[in-house]
């Protein structure tokens, strides 16, 4: 079963795709059968870029705990 959720930024942020800095206002996460997700950008005109992550399922605890410990120092 695939499951997908978009999240909008409330701010411009960017990515470096293959043709250099885009900006970014979002992303998009899709959990696979497999259990990995694909976290893929989008542009600020609402399409998604050429970029791509792959988090393999048994990291993703360890990339939410990062993140979270990440938020305490803004």
């Amino acid at each position: 079963m695939t499951f997908t959720k978009d999240i909008k930024f409330k701010k411009l942020t960017y990515f470096t795709g293959r043709n250099g800095f885009c900006n970014m206002s979002g992303v998009r996460v899709t959990r696979f059968d497999g259990g990995n997700l694909l976290l893929e950008p989008f542009t600020s005109r609402n399409k998604i870029g050429r970029c791509e992550l792959v988090i393999d399922k048994d990291s993703v605890d360890d990339l939410i705990a990062a993140l979270n410990q990440l938020k305490n120092y803004f």
